[in-house]
């Protein structure tokens, strides 16, 4: 994707860590992604499908850096995210469940 882009970044690497990470590692790093988010000047991060898009810490990291996360609030991502706490929701304010 990053050929087809007007500008791209790499996360995970440079004289600012004291390792390089893989890959993985680097998707996965809150702190990298915002790092690089402010310098790109961006004010929203949609983080697709997974990994990051399911961490409320994630979310709030976002809000902290006064980023925009496009999704869910974080106590939304907690209160719903965790199918036992959905679950204790729904009967707390009176949806039917299955027993």
């Amino acid at each position: 994707h990053r050929f087809k882009a007007d500008e791209s970044y790499q996360v995970g690497r440079g004289p600012h860590l004291k390792k390089d990470m893989g890959p993985i590692e680097s998707y996965l790093s809150i702190e990298e992604v915002i790092r690089v988010a402010r310098l790109s000047g961006a004010d929203a991060i949609h983080p697709g499908y997974g990994l990051l898009s399911e961490s409320p810490e994630f979310a709030e990291a976002c809000a902290q850096a006064g980023i925009t996360f496009i999704g869910p609030k974080p106590d939304t991502m907690r209160r719903l995210g965790n199918k036992v706490a959905a679950r204790n929701l729904a009967i707390e304010v009176g949806v039917p469940v299955v027993p």
